[in-house]
């Protein structure tokens, strides 16, 4: 293998290695995929949190 093939070949890994990384970055910015409301989506969200109440002694 030359050395000019060899550039060749990096050059191209680099060039894929970078649009595969630029596209995973913005496929973590996906949308949110439901039929619910947003207004249901954050009332199902706020009745599922559970809160304890703790009495901390000092």
């Amino acid at each position: 293998m030359s050395k000019l093939e060899l550039i060749e070949k990096l050059t191209k890994s680099l060039k894929a290695e970078t649009k595969s990384k630029e596209n995973n970055f913005y496929k973590s910015f996906g949308a949110f995929s439901s039929e619910k409301t947003s207004d249901e989506i954050n009332a199902e969200i706020k009745s599922s949190r559970k809160f304890r109440n703790k009495e901390i002694k000092f």
